[in-house]
């Protein structure tokens, strides 16, 4: 689990500090901090659900 959490976080981090990610409001492009912040948790979570979880039951299924 440990591996699948830090994964999860690099890719949360990828995400904040990644110039290309960049958060729409309204049609608008917003560069500011805290939207870049939730915007970044936002889709760490669905990485998370989508791809984390079933990465760790796999694992679990060998060891």
């Amino acid at each position: 689990m440990k591996w699948v959490l830090l994964l999860t976080f690099v890719f949360y981090v990828f995400l904040l500090f990644s110039p290309m990610f960049t958060v729409k409001i309204n049609g608008k492009r917003s560069d500011v901090l805290w939207h870049r912040i939730i915007g970044a948790f936002v889709l760490t979570a669905i990485f998370f659900v989508f791809v984390g979880l079933p990465l760790f039951g796999i694992i679990s299924l060998f060891i």
